[in-house]
């Protein structure tokens, strides 16, 4: 009895230092010791893997979700949907058709509600395709109503593309076939259009020509760089005529080789910067449905919201902006 309480009110002796240092070090705790910096290979491949490989694995998706973790944190991953029914493709057919109408609609009013080049007009003195041209404001009538034409059909196919009802139930969804389809319908009748809603293409054309020159297109504007009567110069908008380049070197090596494939032929140039545009939109489209899947979202829903979406349509395919690539 007096040997146990002896035992319990024994005093209690402070570790030491390096006793506790001892104890809260990785190998005792068992965490990942840090690099040997007496083995440089060690430590090379350690920062190596850190700051380079998984970086660029997860720049470009290959880096796998962690088991437990997700990437989206508003919602849970949306489940799978069936495909729609007889009727419902019926419908998606009729909606297919509406937006086309509605692009159509708008190539045919960019005849004369487009950007057109000031030289070089491939339509002009051509009696059927200039006659928008001289009635501009029944043109830009077409072109607008075009432009809500294909809004509306875009708002129609999200019933379509979305994966949840005010209901909680899931609906039937198109397949990504469909999708696919209905998306190339609407783009087709912009391809083939004048530039419409933006004269930066012209921009494009005559800075591009600056960089083939060999000059520095960030030092010298078109009219500095190529003169004022230059078929290039003259198609690009007052208030740009003057101002170096605001593009990144790499858009301009492209646009350089446009060049030498083009010179001075406008509407060739417009036409291969215009296939730029719509490589960045099908981009656009192969990397939607990736980051969507790591998202737990639907494909199509992605595709409905980011590709099929009239902005994009209206801005990198109608608008030819260099955004696409970037984007």
């Amino acid at each position: 009895m007096n040997r146990a309480m002896a035992h319990s009110y024994a005093p209690t002796v402070p570790s030491t230092e390096s006793e506790q240092s001892s104890e809260n070090s990785p190998s005792a705790t068992g965490a990942s010791s840090s690099p040997d910096p007496e083995n440089p290979e060690s430590t090379r491949g350690t920062l190596l893997h850190r700051m380079i490989l998984t970086p660029a694995r997860r720049v470009f998706g290959l880096e796998p979700t962690p088991p437990g973790a997700g990437v989206a944190t508003l919602h849970g991953d949306e489940p799978e949907a069936p495909g729609l029914d007889p009727a419902e493709t019926v419908q998606l057919r009729n909606i297919r058709r509406f937006g086309a109408a509605g692009a159509l609609l708008m190539a045919i009013g960019a005849l004369g509600a487009g950007a057109q080049p000031v030289l070089q007009n491939p339509i002009a003195g051509v009696r059927l395709l200039s006659l928008p041209s001289r009635m501009a404001t029944s043109a830009l009538t077409v072109t607008m109503t075009g432009t809500v034409v294909v809004v509306l059909a875009w708002l129609l196919l999200g019933r379509f593309a979305l994966g949840r009802t005010r209901s909680g139930a899931t609906p039937r969804r198109l397949s990504r076939s469909q999708m696919d389809r209905t998306l190339l319908l609407w783009i087709l009748p912009l391809s083939v259009a004048p530039p419409m809603f933006s004269r930066d293409v012209y921009s494009y054309l005559a800075q591009s020509e600056i960089t083939a020159r060999g000059l520095d297109p960030y030092e010298i504007g078109p009219v500095d760089a190529l003169g004022a009567d230059n078929v290039l110069t003259r198609t690009v908008p007052n208030i740009w005529r003057e101002t170096p380049a605001p593009y990144g070197p790499l858009f301009l090596w492209m646009g350089r080789g446009i060049t030498y494939l083009t010179g001075e032929n406008i509407v060739a140039g417009i036409f291969l910067h215009r296939l730029l545009a719509l490589a960045g939109v099908a981009l656009i489209v192969w990397a939607l449905p990736r980051l969507a899947r790591r998202c737990g979202v639907a494909s199509v829903t992605a595709l409905w919201l980011g590709a099929a979406n009239p902005l994009l349509l209206y801005h990198l395919v109608a608008g030819i902006h260099n955004e696409a690539l970037m984007i």
